[in-house]
């Protein structure tokens, strides 16, 4: 979203929020749990993400390598060349989802920094006042009954892409 595509489109109620995960190997025997412990690790990311430029502003990390996909990303977390990788929740709970035998899990008690957060939202043309009301209605009720929660773990997601907490960082 921003203010040119605000001047051609309406923007809806967000869907579904996500955050940057870590994803390690399985039992994460590197104990890599926070972004503070990533200090002196091998981490793994996409280039020209986000999650570049927050690593990149970091000097305590021993060293950033940079796909330019996600398979071959968790391909070198899976065969143990780097550490860990840090890209979007869905991302990681997705490919964890399809490939279960792989050597591979999401970060238990990783909770993405502000500025790590996006959603996920529909638009419509500016002149639909009536179908964006009724449609961002529509997802806030489904938010609310938990129908989306399980629309969002039948896509390896869980309820933190609920709602959008903000953190102090």
């Amino acid at each position: 979203e921003n203010e040119a595509r605000r001047k051609v489109v309406a923007f809806g109620s967000p869907l579904y929020w996500y955050g940057s995960a870590l994803a390690v190997q399985k039992g994460n025997p590197q104990d890599i749990h926070s972004f503070e412990s990533l200090a002196g690790k091998v981490v793994g990311t996409i280039r020209g993400s986000l999650n570049q430029q927050i690593l990149e502003a970091r000097k305590d990390i021993k060293e950033l390598k940079l796909y330019t996909s996600n398979d071959a990303e968790f391909t070198d977390l899976i065969n143990g060349r780097i550490d860990a990788a840090m890209e979007d929740d869905f991302k990681v709970a997705s490919f964890v989802k399809a490939h279960p035998d792989e050597n591979i899990e999401m970060a238990s008690g990783y909770v993405p920094q502000a500025t790590e957060y996006g959603y996920s939202r529909f638009t419509v043309r500016l002149e639909d006042v009536d179908l964006n009301h009724a449609l961002s209605r529509a997802a806030d009720e489904i938010r609310a009954d938990g129908t989306m929660s399980g629309i969002l773990r039948d896509f390896g997601y869980s309820d933190r892409n609920l709602w959008y907490f903000p953190t102090k960082n």
